[in-house]
This record gives structure tokens, C-alpha cells and sequence, in this order.
């Protein structure tokens, strides 16, 4: 929970994780998480200090300081998927994807096995990203994408349209799919 509106829960305290890329830390799917949370500010694209005056309010009661804001786009099997109003909290044990607010920007499920978790196109119900099953967790390998070979051939072609879509400043799916299309990528 954070003072002043902003909640969350089921926070797990562990040791603190190095901050390593967001292609190598993990996020943890959380059904109670009303915001995404990382404690790797590098994950940030857009990012803006917060002016704010709330606190992310963790499981054991600390009240933990928010530092920036920003989004991420994750690269999946067939489009770019984004994580939008992430809050940076440096003193955050782990880093903390809102399932609610991910399938509302992105028009995706979660499927839940006691091993992994798939992370499904509503329409389609193909799934887009696959994460892991580990010590009691779900997480969310963003680099990882969906394990299957015909995934992991489009996996290097969408982390490439990652890159050209940073570099064109983010435009709006459609509009990107149809910039990139002449060239293949």
C-alpha cells in the first residue's frame, strides 16, 4: 500500500536484489499491485523524476520513497507490449508487474500453471510472453519471450523493431508497423 491513494500487496521481502538490465532482472507478476514497481531505473524509457509526496507502502509497513517514473516496452512473439506509470523505488526488494494494469494497456490475460504462466492475446489467445515458476514466485523474464521455436525466430526480429521503435520516438503501433514495414524488419 502507499500513502495518499497509490496500494499494493502481497509484497514478499527477500535480501536485496543487484540492479542489474531489465533483460536479466525478473518481474513478478502481482494480482494485488495497483502500480508496476522497479528497482532498476535502466528498465525506465521516458523517465521523469516523481514530484509527488507518496510512498510505496510494503507488506511490513515501511514506507519506501518513490524516485522517477516512466514506462517500458516489452518485446514479445508478435508485438510490442508496454508497461505504462512504472514507479522507480530504489529500496524496493523486488520488481513488481501489475497484472491488472498490464492486461488493460495490453489487451492480454495471464494463464497460471503451477510450473509457468503464459501471458495470452486476448483475440488471438496466442500467447506472447511465457514466465517461470521459482521458489514459491512467478517471474517474468522480459528477454525470454515465449519459449517455442517459432517464437524465439521472431524473438530477434522483435527485439530489432525494439530498438527502431526507441529510436523513432515511440509512435503508436500501427503507425510504427507501417513505418518498419517496407524494410522488413
Amino acid at each position: 500500500m502507499v500513502s495518499e491513494g497509490i496500494s499494493t500487496s502481497s509484497v514478499v521481502q527477500q535480501p536485496p536484489t543487484p540492479a542489474y538490465s531489465s533483460n536479466y532482472l525478473p518481474w513478478i507478476p502481482n494480482i494485488g499491485a495497483t502500480h508496476h514497481i522497479t528497482l532498476d531505473p535502466s528498465s525506465l524509457h521516458h523517465s521523469k523524476p516523481y514530484q509527488g509526496n507518496d510512498r510505496l507502502q510494503v507488506a511490513s509497513g515501511q514506507q519506501l520513497p518513490i524516485s522517477h517514473t516512466g514506462t517500458l516496452i516489452v518485446p514479445s512473439s508478435s508485438h510490442l507490449l508496454h508497461l505504462n506509470d512504472i514507479l522507480h523505488v530504489p529500496n524496493s526488494q523486488k520488481s513488481l508487474l501489475s497484472v491488472q494494469n498490464f492486461c488493460q494497456d495490453n489487451q492480454t490475460y495471464f494463464e497460471f500453471h503451477p510450473s509457468h504462466f503464459l501471458i495470452k492475446d486476448q483475440v488471438t489467445h496466442r500467447p506472447l510472453l511465457s514466465g517461470t515458476s521459482d521458489e514459491g514466485l512467478y517471474r517474468l523474464h522480459p528477454s525470454l519471450g515465449v519459449k517455442s521455436p517459432g517464437a524465439f525466430s521472431a524473438q530477434s526480429s522483435s527485439e530489432s523493431m525494439h530498438v527502431w521503435h526507441h529510436r523513432l520516438g515511440h509512435p503508436h503501433d500501427r503507425v510504427f508497423k507501417q513505418v518498419i514495414r517496407p524494410f522488413k524488419l
